[in-house]
């Protein structure tokens, strides 16, 4: 849900100033959550 997007893209950008976040919507039933790094 957004709330939990939203709760994730603030801890990452806290605890890893340096990081960039971007969030797209995947659409994907069986994985919520597709991160990638750089």
């Amino acid at each position: 849900d957004d709330d939990t997007t939203a709760r994730i893209e603030s801890w990452v950008e806290e605890h890893h100033g340096d990081v960039e976040v971007e969030v797209h919507e995947g659409g994907q039933p069986l994985y919520p959550y597709y991160f990638g790094l750089e």
